[in-house]
């Protein structure tokens, strides 16, 4: 799926008010839920496990570790894109980012089944 927004920076976000980065929370889980229905992604099984890949297309590429998956990974769970976001129900999430004039985010959910080949 792919969200027009460019994900925050963990700078910015450390800034940001708590009730702005609610509001920045809901956004997110707004957008997961459209594109959700859209697509028909269906919602994760209970303890359903994945690999999710989170992929930024930025006009400026960030410090690797100032790319921020918090608040984007919540809106997963709260969508249920995938079951929680604890280590036994996501295998390694990636976190990618590429410079490109159109800035947006692109979520890619691999069932875990489909993983065991390349562990």
């Amino acid at each position: 799926m792919i969200l027009d927004i460019k994900l925050k920076s963990r700078n910015q976000i450390d800034r940001l008010h708590w009730a702005a980065k609610a509001r920045l929370k809901d956004k997110y889980t707004y957008m997961i839920a459209q594109q959700m229905q859209e697509l028909e992604i269906r919602k994760a099984k209970e303890k359903e496990k994945f690999r999710i890949e989170i992929i930024s297309y930025r006009k400026r590429l960030l410090d690797y570790d100032n790319l921020d998956l918090k608040l984007i990974l919540d809106a997963c769970v709260r969508n249920q894109l995938i079951w929680d976001d604890a280590p036994e129900f996501i295998h390694r999430p990636l976190k990618e980012q590429f410079k490109d004039k159109e800035e947006r985010t692109e979520i890619i959910r691999h069932k875990w089944q489909d993983l065991k080949n390349t562990i």
